[in-house]
């Protein structure tokens, strides 16, 4: 009994984190064409490769990103969760501004 009741408390903790966590995620305020970018890191070590994005909203609300295995749309939803952790990173760029490479 007295485990039953340590796993449900465990499992309790990982679903008020996992709210805390969707509470502190970017909602999708953006109109149809708008464009983000971002930065992904592929681990959170310091040394971790990382790769910069962008994506467009198309007019169904699904975002398109770049890179060469991006071949299927992205729900919001999705793409924040494949985010997680580098949020901070995420830009706005109006319609028709070009994203320029930083040097």
């Amino acid at each position: 009994m007295t485990t039953e009741l340590e796993r449900i408390d465990r499992e309790i903790e990982r679903l008020k984190a996992r709210r805390r966590e969707l509470r502190r995620m970017p909602q999708d305020t953006f109109e149809p064409g708008a464009v983000i970018s971002f930065t992904k890191r592929f681990s959170q070590d310091r040394f971790a490769r990382s790769y910069r994005y962008a994506a467009i909203k198309t007019d169904d609300g699904l975002w398109y990103t770049t890179g060469p295995k991006q071949r299927e749309p992205w729900l919001w939803i999705n793409l924040m969760v494949w985010l997680r952790g580098d949020w901070d990173s995420l830009k706005f760029h109006n319609d028709f501004v070009f994203i320029q490479r930083e040097e």
